[in-house]
């Protein structure tokens, strides 16, 4: 399994690379970060110059490139744009962890990500959490009572909110439980930011502020996931070995949650693995609606400048987690089904 593992990394090396040039060499195509400046009279053409300076912008697109890999702190620099050299970069690339400066924040990405990642991480592994849980509950207790009135309606309020799209029910949920709750007297949610604005930040607070962006994207992901534990679940209770687990006189309990729904996981495993990684950006909707200060509203006010070295580090972090939950997925393959092995 550790030179599985280690052969993967090396697999992924070149496919980050490649993803890098890339989305570089498209931010570098989608204009000028600094063309606002051209609009607003209190800047002066030396200023636009020296900012573009600052960030390398003149620069050819390769030097950019490998500027961004490796830094500058061993070439010589024009940083006033003035077109003479002034010293050494202060730049050590990402190789080094510096995933460079941005424009939109005026802060390192690395001092962005540290104060963004953790709230979303806080939202992700909460909305998961939750999702597992329910998910694994309605779907094994759909399986059980196949085409019984419970899982007709079941399938029924699954096929419509996996339909939904996500601000539409976050604005649902919104309308409910904040502003109709409200307005008769029942005491309401929070609908923006992690903490009471007054001062408040207990963990109460926290809580009372995450449920309705975790209920939204919760309850779609519900949806989807019970189907297919359902799915997998009816195809696992009718095999031979159940049976055989049957006739030996175990409980119903112990087949269903020990034999039945150890190998019904594995698809499972799967889904999670590859719908972790894309979290961070399919939470963009949810962030925006709550206010919620994450990586989605981060990425959001990017793209509007476009700030290209946050836009390419979140892209990056994106593609290392994908690889990183695949092999977290083919471990877990691994123990859930011994007869599966990677050397």
């Amino acid at each position: 399994m550790g030179k599985y593992i280690v052969q993967r990394i090396l697999q992924a090396i070149p496919l980050l690379i490649i993803i890098s040039i890339v989305v570089f060499t498209l931010m570098k195509l989608a204009g000028d970060p600094f063309a606002y400046l051209a609009q607003d009279p209190r800047a002066t053409p030396e200023d636009r110059a020296l900012m573009r300076a600052k960030y390398g912008l003149d620069d050819p697109l390769p030097i950019q490139y490998i500027t961004w890999l490796v830094g500058d702190d061993w070439r010589m620099r024009d940083k006033t744009g003035d077109g003479e050299l002034d010293g050494y970069g202060d730049r050590r690339g990402v190789l080094r962890g510096d995933l460079g400066e941005s424009i939109v924040y005026g802060r390192t990405v690395n001092e962005v990500f540290s104060i963004r990642l953790p709230n979303t991480l806080i939202l992700m592994v909460t909305q998961y959490i939750v999702t597992i849980i329910f998910a694994l509950f309605i779907g094994i207790f759909a399986a059980l009572r196949k085409y019984t009135a419970a899982d007709n309606i079941i399938t029924g309020v699954s096929f419509v909110l996996f339909s939904m799209p996500v601000f539409l029910l976050a604005l649902l949920l919104v309308q409910v439980f904040a502003v109709q709750f409200k307005n008769l007297g029942l005491p309401s949610l929070p609908v923006s930011g992690m903490y009471d604005p007054r001062g408040d930040r207990s963990f109460d607070e926290l809580v009372r502020h995450l449920i309705l962006p975790v209920a939204s994207l919760a309850a779609i992901s519900i949806a989807g996931y019970s189907r297919y534990i359902r799915s997998t679940m009816l195809e696992v209770i009718n095999s031979d070995y159940i049976r055989t687990a049957r006739a030996k006189g175990l409980s119903e309990r112990r087949i269903t949650f020990l034999h039945a729904l150890k190998n019904a996981s594995l698809p499972l495993v799967t889904l999670v693995a590859l719908d972790i990684p894309f979290l961070l950006g399919g939470a963009v909707i949810t962030e925006s609606i709550f206010s919620w200060p994450g990586m989605g509203t981060a990425f959001i006010e990017a793209l509007r400048r476009p700030d290209m070295f946050l836009i390419i580090s979140f892209v990056l972090m994106t593609a290392v987690a994908v690889v990183v939950f695949q092999i977290i997925a083919d471990i877990v393959y691994s123990w859930l089904d011994p007869r599966i092995r990677y050397n």
